[in-house]
């Protein structure tokens, strides 16, 4: 059910051509989209360890039934940034959703960077949903920057730059992937 009111708002936010597309964003944002999906405390379960057994017996797991929940709603946060490319209200709302759930980001770059096993490997739903992530985050380039005299700054100090330390895991996770799926994996026979 879930997935489909989020597909539903997917729809409404790229409703029309690109001049009524920018109002379809506005109406899905001013909804309260983005802020309901911040508060989301769903996003943020971390699946049990994956197995091919889970992928033989998807309806019950948890981790098949997070990523139809993860997927649309990564989907409706980078439409509503495409749809009004220039809105810095959408653009601090989006923001505010990545950073409240940097750990999501974090665990799906991971899971797609992981090395295989014999019992799993990364498959199509980790590498959708770490697409997801990357553009997500390409999209917000200089979201997470503290700006000077801000008390985000004061906050990124105070924290012993915690934010940084996420976002050096973010960039060592995109690595790790990159080498996956560029080849330099140390696997050999892929």
């Amino acid at each position: 059910v879930l997935e489909a009111q989020l597909c539903l708002l997917l729809s409404l936010a790229a409703a029309g051509g690109p001049a009524a597309r920018k109002g379809s964003t506005k109406a899905v944002a001013d909804a309260g989209a983005l802020v309901l999906l911040k508060a989301c405390k769903a996003l943020d379960y971390t699946p049990e360890q994956p197995s091919s057994h889970q992928r033989l017996k998807k309806s019950g797991a948890l981790r098949y039934r997070l990523v139809h929940l993860v997927c649309p709603v990564l989907r409706l946060v980078l439409a509503l940034l495409a749809g009004a490319p220039s809105s810095s209200g959408l653009a601090e709302q989006a923001a505010q959703f990545t950073a409240a759930h940097m750990d999501l980001l974090a665990r799906l770059l991971q899971e797609a960077a992981a090395p295989a096993t014999s019992a799993w490997s990364p498959g199509d739903e980790e590498l959708e949903q770490a697409a997801l992530a990357v553009g997500l985050l390409a999209a917000l380039p200089g979201a997470f920057a503290p700006r000077a005299g801000s008390g985000a700054a004061a906050a990124a100090a105070g924290a012993g730059g915690v934010a940084a330390a996420v976002l050096s895991g973010l960039r060592r996770d995109l690595w790790r992937l990159w080498l996956v799926l560029a080849g330099q994996d140390s696997r050999k026979g892929k």
